[in-house]
């Protein structure tokens, strides 16, 4: 097989992985599109003599670079540094997790071949979800978001019990295609062809059935998501602009809120102040808040804003802290959640999960140096603060718990799930999603909120400064939807419930029971074959 041969499947694959966000398609390339790759490999593996195990990760590279540029590159719009970080980070991860696996493989018989790349793979996601450079929007079981009458059972998996069928599904398929070149092995092909189409079907039929069972129950409240459609780029940040921002919002939930209105959510950010907490009841904005949610006669509201915490020193003050050089004010910048009402004090949540590179700086310990960096990132100077525990939003009433998730948060499945095991009986999201225009970026980040609901069992509220607002329920199925790049209001009736899934019990127990075999394996790779041709 000469390189150009290569280079063509390693784009196919690229290509297959990439086209599982087309509407049409919706992740059904996913079950193929580690063929392609599979093929070289054998190449390799049959002349292994000849090509060390680096010439398959040069290929990878060519694949997955493929992927991301076709399914990513709206990043561009945020940042042109952030994207070539992003990208070429995440792809020189994921073509490293599959060299591994090919070094592996050259010395072991088929079967742990295949258990190699199963269990690696899984590892490697599970272990990205939990890093300093985490960014886990590739991982393969949240791309079949689309397909949520297939994926029901995320309720006892997460995305990594997708990820698992797409890898099992991508080995039985190419092992069948190989026995199909061998003569004289009908029975064989038969029973291949068997076991390929019930590993692909029997999880779809599952699904279909609990789908079935679900029905929504509790108590329903009515709610206002609100998206007022501001430039991120020209509008969102400049403090001329500040009291418009503030009356579009308040106008925007007027047209729709009414006596019977319970909550009002606004988008990440929405406020465009920058609040001192100790001081936060004394701003006129917090108290115009105050004055207008008095006017529905049961309605809270949650905002985005952006808040900052003093420290009495830096032996108090935590790792992001950072000092005024003008007066010396030793503080932490927040991107933050509030619940408030008319008379009640204020709760908070401040946003935990960044996006590398715009709200912080990987290895801080390290690169602490560079963090003047993220201005070109987000349009503030430095890392976010964060906190440690996960905080649940109480209503007046102690009747609905709220997991106040912010932006990226929602692509964590396991994270979410903490806010659930707090108790939390229904899940508001805000966002900004202007960063990207009119891409797939804003359509993507959507699909990760139907994940959540399906994980959770909870209806989901999503109020974005633009890009896709809306309500999901329980189910996955989104039951109202704002149009992106337009200034509206939505209003609907959503449910919470006590559930509590298995997911959110145990969380990622795939990755983690993965991530143990996947060791054992290696340090038996490294103790019984340790002539492996690297």
């Amino acid at each position: 097989m000469n390189i150009s041969k290569q280079l063509l499947l390693a784009l196919l694959s690229g290509l297959l992985f990439a086209m599982s966000w087309i509407d049409q398609i919706a992740g059904y390339t996913l079950f193929v599109a580690f063929i392609p790759l599979f093929i070289i490999e054998k190449y390799y593996l049959i002349n292994k003599a000849d090509y060390r195990s680096v010439s398959f990760f040069l290929v990878a590279v060519v694949a997955f670079l493929s992927w991301h540029l076709v399914s990513v590159w709206w990043i561009v719009y945020a940042s042109g540094i952030g994207v070539v970080f992003v990208i070429t980070t995440n792809v020189l991860i994921m073509s490293s997790t599959v060299w591994l696996i090919h070094a592996i493989r050259r010395r072991v018989g088929v079967v742990l071949g295949y258990l190699a790349f199963v269990l690696i793979w899984l590892s490697y996601e599970y272990l990205h979800f939990r890093w300093e450079m985490s960014w886990p929007w590739f991982n393969l079981g949240g791309w079949l978001s689309k397909n949520i009458y297939w994926i029901q059972w995320y309720e006892y998996t997460g995305i990594l019990g997708g990820t698992l069928w797409i890898l099992l599904v991508n080995s039985l398929i190419y092992k069948t295609i190989q026995l199909f070149l061998l003569p004289y092995k009908w029975k064989t092909q038969i029973r291949s062809i068997t076991l390929s189409v019930l590993i692909f079907i029997v999880p779809i039929l599952i699904s279909r059935y609990i789908y079935s069972q679900i029905e929504d129950t509790g108590n329903s409240y009515e709610v206002v998501v609100v998206q007022p459609n501001i430039d991120a780029f020209t509008e969102k940040y400049n403090q001329r602009e500040a009291k418009r921002q503030f009356h579009l919002l308040l106008h925007l939930t007027d047209s729709l809120a009414d006596e019977n209105t319970d909550y009002i959510i606004f988008p990440e950010t929405s406020i465009p102040i920058k609040l001192w907490e100790d001081w936060a009841e004394n701003h006129e904005s917090i108290q115009q808040l105050r004055q207008f949610v008095a006017r529905y006669p049961h309605a809270e509201m949650l905002v985005g804003l952006y808040t900052l915490q003093r420290y009495e020193n830096w032996e108090t003050a935590s790792a992001t802290a950072r000092q005024s050089p003008r007066n010396k004010t030793i503080y932490d910048y927040f991107n933050t959640a509030v619940l408030l009402d008319s008379v009640s004090e204020m709760q908070y949540y401040h946003k935990s999960k960044f996006v590398i590179g715009a709200e912080k700086m990987p290895f801080s310990y390290l690169l602490k140096p560079l963090e003047g960096l993220i201005v070109d990132f987000g349009g503030f100077v430095g890392s976010l603060g964060s906190d440690a525990q996960r905080s649940v939003f109480v209503s007046k009433n102690g009747n609905v718990r709220i997991a106040p998730v912010i932006c990226y948060e929602s692509v964590y499945g396991d994270f979410v799930g903490d806010f659930i095991t707090k108790s939390a009986n229904l899940i508001v999201i805000i966002t900004n999603d202007g960063w990207w225009k009119d891409t797939q970026g804003y359509k993507q980040h959507w699909e990760h909120a139907r994940l959540r609901a399906i994980e959770t069992r909870k209806y989901v509220a999503r109020s974005a400064n633009t890009g896709i607002s809306g309500f999901i329920n329980s189910k996955g199925e989104t039951i109202a939807q704002a149009p992106a790049w337009q200034a509206t209001a939505l209003k609907t009736d959503v449910r919470t419930n006590s559930k509590t899934t298995f997911y959110t019990r145990y969380g990622d127990f795939i990755g983690l029971i993965s991530l143990v075999l996947a060791s054992g394996l290696v340090l038996y790779v490294l103790v019984f074959a340790r002539k492996v041709n690297f």
